[in-house]
């Protein structure tokens, strides 16, 4: 900011974006934790959970979780039974689990990064849970997929609509664009992509197109991008940037999957 530089920040916090007016050349092109707990909620409530556990990281993603779960919960109906957090190097989280559980909630949301929130699906199978897990966005990734095993079958997370494409309906404004992202990336690369690789993928692409369409001077770009990108169909989502809004994306640029053996598949009700 204080250098004039447009910067487009792959970041979970609304913070780095808000308020607009001290950060007006900063742009979020991804999905933030505060569309991610927005979709957590609607879950639950078409699950019949009013009150909810929630089991965060002690740092600035697990924190940014926690408090947009108190920000959005209470005008959905929803209610904090309790909450608990963990330090980012946690081995075990049966005790948090456990009170979490004693205090009757109807599931734990749960929002953290690395290794513990392995833990925390493996110590809720030795503990034998039956109140559901619903994570957040941040373990929508196949390294996450890959270390948890089988103990994650069956529990709902936030995930973007490029990792189930070939779930979507046809009307889903990204279908096409996701398809055709990951045909070409596991070409290149061998493998499918996470849902972090469609976000740098729309950050290039967005700047290239504000350099192909001015003079490629600093001002000019970050003008493009707030005054430009409207219904911009991204692998990400469908964007909307503008002058109070640098984030550009609803809830509907996540949708929520069930883990599968090896994998994830689309939430019923989102087909």
């Amino acid at each position: 900011t204080e250098a004039g530089v447009p910067m487009l920040a792959p970041v979970s916090g609304v913070a780095v974006i808000e308020p607009v007016a001290q950060r007006k050349w900063i742009f979020r092109p991804g999905q933030g934790g505060d569309l991610s707990v927005a979709k957590v909620i609607d879950y639950a409530r078409r699950a019949g959970w009013k009150k909810l556990g929630v089991l965060y990281s002690a740092d600035a993603y697990g924190e940014d979780g926690r408090d947009n779960m108190r920000k959005l919960a209470p005008a959905a109906g929803v209610t904090i039974g309790r909450e608990e957090s963990f330090p980012p190097a946690s081995t075990d989280l049966k005790p948090q689990l456990a009170k979490l559980t004693a205090s009757g909630v109807d599931a734990i949301f749960m929002h953290g990064l690395g290794a513990p929130s392995v833990i925390v699906y493996r110590n809720a199978r030795e503990l034998s849970l039956k109140a559901p897990i619903i994570s957040g966005h941040g373990q929508a990734n196949s390294a996450f997929r890959n270390a948890v095993g089988d103990a994650v079958i069956g529990q709902p997370i936030v995930g973007a609509p490029v990792l189930v494409w070939n779930e979507l309906p046809d009307s889903h404004p990204q279908k096409k664009v996701a398809a055709a992202f990951v045909e070409s990336y596991t070409k290149r690369f061998g493998s499918a992509p996470d849902m972090f690789a469609g976000v740098a993928y729309d950050a290039a692409q967005m700047v290239l197109q504000a350099v192909r369409e001015t003079e490629g001077e600093r001002e000019q770009i970050r003008d493009w991008l707030e005054n430009k990108v409207k219904n911009y169909v991204g692998i990400t989502g469908v964007f909307n940037f503008s002058p109070t809004d640098h984030g550009g994306l609803t809830s509907d640029a996540l949708v929520m999957m069930i883990a599968t053996e090896g994998g994830w598949r689309l939430a019923d009700y989102e087909k």
